[in-house]
C-alpha cells in the first residue's frame, strides 16, 4: 500500500496517485487525522455557526481565541467572512490576523471555508513563508555579526585612542610641572645671585674711596664666584631645555673612558685647587663606550661639581672608571658631608627637587642631578647615589660598553647590550 503512493521518483518532482485514490486511501486514517488534529498545537482549527457561535476549537486555535471568540478574527473579521462570496466552498486563503485576551496579535496562514451556515479555518505554517523567514533571519544575523564587529573595532579604536588621550595628559601634566619648576628655579636661583652681584657693584661705584685695596680684592672674589655659580647653573638651563624640547640629542660615537674623565678632570683641577681639594683619577684602560662625548662630560662635571661643593678643604675626591659586565661603571667619590639615605630618591626627582649649601655656603638649584638623570637614561645607562651622613658620598653611573670585532679582515663595531 504504502509503494503505491509513489509511482515514480524524479529529481524535481515526484508523481503522486490520483487525487481521488489518495482521497479513499487517507479515508482509512480518519481517527488518527481527527485525533491529531483536535490535539495538534500547530495546526490551527476552528468551526463558527453562521451567527457568531464557536462550534469547536482545537488547542492550538483556543490559544489564540478570546473569551468572545468571533471577535478576535481582526483581519479579516468575522462580518467580513460573512460577507464573501460563497460560490465557491473556500472562500478565503491568505493571512489571518486574530487576537487573544492578552491582546498580543498573531497572523497565522489559513484557509476559510463555508458550507451553508457553517465557516471552518484551517490554518497553519506556510512553509515558502517560513522559508522567507528564514532567508531574512540569516541576512539579519550576518549584519548583526558585522555590527558586532565593526562596534568591536570601533570599541578598540576608542579605547585606544582615549589611552593615547590619557598618555598625552599624563605627558602634559609632566611639561607643564617641569615648566612650572624651571620658571621657579629662573625666578629665585638666576635673581639672587644677580642681587648679589649688582650690590657688590653698587658698594664699588658708590663708596670704592672709603675701602682698602685687601677689601676691593675680597668685593671681586665674592663677584667672581657668584659670576660662576651663576654660569653653571645658566649652562645648566639651557642644557636641560634643550633636553625637554628635543633639540639636544645624543650623537653617539665611540669613546675612550679615561679619556673622558681626562678631560673633565683638566677642566676642573683650578676650582679643587682654589678650595684646597685633593681630586683623583683611576681609570681602566681600553674600555670605550657608545656615548655622546658633550652629554657625558655635563655629567661628570655636575657629578664633580656637587662632589667639591659638599667636601671640606683638604678633603679627597675621587674619580673612577670600571669595567663591570655590559657596562663600564664611572663614580664621583667624596669624603664631605655625605646624604642621609632618606633623601636618595628625592635627589633625581623634579617633584621634590633638594638643594643645600655647600662647604663654603655654595648655592645651587637642585636641577644638576636631574640633568645628569635624564642624560644617563637617554644612553640606556642608570645613575645612582651611595652615603651616608658624614661619611661622604659615591654618585654612580653606567653606560653601555662598546667594543670592536675583527672578521675576515674586516672591522665591525658593536655596542655590548
Amino acid at each position: 500500500m504504502l509503494k503505491s503512493l509513489y509511482i515514480d521518483h524524479q529529481p524535481a518532482k515526484a508523481l503522486r496517485m490520483p487525487y481521488k485514490a489518495i482521497i479513499s486511501v487517507l479515508t482509512g486514517w480518519s481517527s488518527e487525522f481527527s485525533d491529531s488534529v483536535v490535539k495538534s498545537d500547530s495546526l490551527f482549527v476552528a468551526l463558527f455557526s453562521a451567527d457568531n457561535e464557536l462550534l469547536f476549537a482545537n488547542k492550538a486555535m483556543e490559544l489564540l481565541i478570546r473569551d468572545e471568540p468571533y471577535k478576535s478574527l481582526i483581519n479579516p473579521s468575522f462580518e467580513k467572512l460573512k460577507s464573501l462570496d460563497n460560490s465557491s466552498t473556500l472562500i478565503f486563503d491568505g493571512f489571518l490576523t486574530l487576537c487573544d485576551n492578552k491582546s498580543n496579535n498573531s497572523s497565522i496562514y489559513a484557509q476559510v471555508y463555508r458550507k451553508e451556515d457553517m465557516f471552518l479555518i484551517l490554518g497553519g505554517v506556510n512553509v515558502s513563508q517560513i522559508f522567507e523567514q528564514s532567508k531574512t533571519m540569516q541576512q539579519l544575523n550576518r549584519e548583526i555579526s558585522n555590527l558586532q564587529s565593526a562596534l568591536l573595532k570601533e570599541k578598540y579604536t576608542l579605547e585606544s585612542t582615549l589611552a593615547h588621550l590619557n598618555d598625552a595628559n599624563i605627558l602634559l601634566k609632566l611639561q607643564t610641572e617641569a615648566r612650572d619648576k624651571l620658571f621657579s628655579i629662573i625666578a629665585h636661583d638666576l635673581r639672587n645671585p644677580f642681587q648679589a652681584l649688582l650690590g657688590f657693584s653698587d658698594l664699588l661705584m658708590d663708596s670704592s674711596e672709603t675701602y682698602s685695596h685687601t677689601d676691593v680684592v675680597k668685593f671681586a672674589q665674592k663677584m667672581n664666584v657668584v659670576a660662576k655659580n651663576t654660569h653653571v647653573l645658566l649652562e645648566n638651563l639651557l642644557e636641560w631645555s634643550s633636553l625637554q624640547t628635543g633639540t639636544l640629542r645624543p650623537d653617539k660615537a665611540r669613546e675612550d673612558s679615561e679619556r673622558l674623565v681626562d678631560e673633565i678632570v683638566s677642566f676642573c683641577i683650578p676650582l679643587f685647587e682654589a678650595k684646597k681639594i685633593n681630586l683623583n683619577a683611576v681609570c681602566c684602560e681600553n674600555e670605550f663606550v657608545l656615548a655622546d662625548k658633550i652629554l657625558v662630560k655635563i655629567v661628570l662635571r655636575n657629578l664633580m661639581s656637587n662632589a667639591l661643593k659638599f667636601t671640606h678643604p683638604h678633603g679627597n675626591v675621587t674619580v673612577e672608571t670600571s669595567r663591570t659586565g655590559m657596562f663600564v661603571r664611572f663614580s664621583v667619590t667624596d669624603n664631605g658631608i655625605g646624604i642621609d639615605p632618606v633623601f636618595f630618591e628625592k635627589l633625581f626627582s623634579f617633584e621634590n627637587n633638594l638643594s643645600a649649601p655647600g662647604t663654603a655656603n655654595e648655592n645651587g638649584s637642585g636641577l644638576g642631578l636631574i640633568l645628569c638623570k635624564e642624560i644617563i637614561e637617554i644612553h640606556g645607562g642608570t645613575i645612582w647615589v651611595e652615603s651616608e651622613p658624614g661619611k661622604g658620598s659615591s654618585f654612580i653611573f653606567t653606560l653601555p660598553a662598546f667594543h670592536e670585532q675583527v672578521t675576515e679582515g674586516k672591522k665591525f663595531e658593536n655596542m655590548v647590550i
